[in-house]
């Protein structure tokens, strides 16, 4: 069976991109390996990285990948294809928006924004607690497990780019894997200029929040706007319109990442509704705005919970809590253990 086709247009199903495939397959046609004999090895199409739009199963790119890390012999392969990686991107609509934004913080929340774009193996985000900006890896959906090469490969890449924007001005404060530590991390140390963790609750890359008003550099507003329509275009034709309850979820996320309170008349002035008309819309797609708002929270709360130096009053106030007893509350229902029980039992685990 020939792996490689079009994926059907999903949110749910795992899949990277033909431009990815693309760019790996460049990159190791580039130190030598014979792509054309690793693709047949592992049942791949190799055409499907010219097939613009084109999908594969998260399965399939990471058997290629694994092949391709085999052939290599280079046990620091996935630092060097991240630290390589911008090179092959060129044209494409997600660096193209990176380049126009006016601070490296714009183009990093763009960056996240539109990954889907290449893949969703994994996802992206940011906080910013005090003087720190907080990357963060996660999974698409519960079971995936983020493979240590995609979590350092994107990491890497994640640094390289900022560097490329800001003129080589940026280094992270800490990076954190949560795979164990390598016999020779002297590659790491390398790239990123910083301590590298192992072994941690999540995989991290701390950011010293000043750096992310660097502004870049020939930067374009009237291009970026042009560019953004196109990938938000892009994005609803691979994985279609966004639900009501998708774009409520990513309100509540830009309200409490800016401190403000999250209450649903917010929530539909910003989405330029109702709120009886947002609460019917919210009804139809069998929830309320009220569990959208939990779902969030346990979110945010429980990637905090793994950042020991954000305490739990801390944690309380940025998701918009009056105190931490109510928080508390709250976390228990949705958890059945207290924050400060979740996050003993989280060290314990690790």
């Amino acid at each position: 069976m020939v792996m490689g086709k079009r994926m059907g247009k999903t949110r749910t199903e795992v899949t990277a991109s033909s431009d990815l495939v693309g760019i790996l397959l460049r990159y190791a046609s580039r130190i030598g390996i014979d792509t054309e004999g690793v693709c047949e090895k592992v049942g791949l199409d190799s055409s499907v990285a010219d097939e613009p739009g084109a999908r594969i199963p998260a399965q399939e790119f990471n058997a290629l990948w694994e092949a391709i890390v085999r052939r290599s012999g280079d046990l620091d392969f996935a630092l060097h294809f991240g630290e390589a990686a911008h090179e092959f991107f060129g044209g494409h609509i997600l660096f193209s928006v990176m380049m126009n934004c006016p601070t490296v913080g714009d183009a990093l929340e763009r960056f996240f924004r539109y990954h889907s774009l290449m893949a969703n193996i994994h996802e992206m985000r940011i906080s910013r607690k005090g003087t720190y900006a907080y990357v963060r890896l996660e999974t698409p959906r519960p079971g995936v497990q983020l493979h240590p090469h995609h979590a350092e490969a994107s990491l890497t890449l994640v640094v390289t780019v900022l560097r490329r924007l800001s003129e080589n001005r940026i280094d992270p404060v800490e990076v954190r894997f949560t795979h164990p530590e390598p016999p020779d991390v002297t590659e790491h140390e390398r790239i990123f200029r910083s301590p590298v963790l192992f072994r941690q609750p999540g995989t991290r890359m701390i950011l010293r929040r000043e750096d992310l008003a660097l502004p870049i550099f020939m930067a374009s507003p009237d291009l970026l706007e042009a560019l953004e329509r196109f990938a938000d275009e892009r994005v609803q034709d691979l994985y279609g319109r966004d639900s009501w309850s998708d774009r409520v979820t990513r309100s509540i996320g830009e309200m409490l990442s800016k401190g403000e309170r999250p209450g649903i008349e917010s929530a539909a002035k910003g989405l330029a509704v109702s709120t009886r008309n947002l609460q019917g819309k919210l009804k139809a797609e069998g929830v309320s705005y009220q569990q959208l708002l939990d779902r969030i929270r346990e979110e945010i709360a429980r990637q905090h919970l793994e950042m020991p130096e954000v305490t739990i009053c801390d944690i309380a106030f940025l998701l918009g809590f009056s105190e931490q007893s109510a928080f508390n509350h709250a976390f228990k229902k949705w958890t059945g253990k207290t924050p400060g029980e979740h996050r003993k039992a989280m060290s314990r685990n690790h």
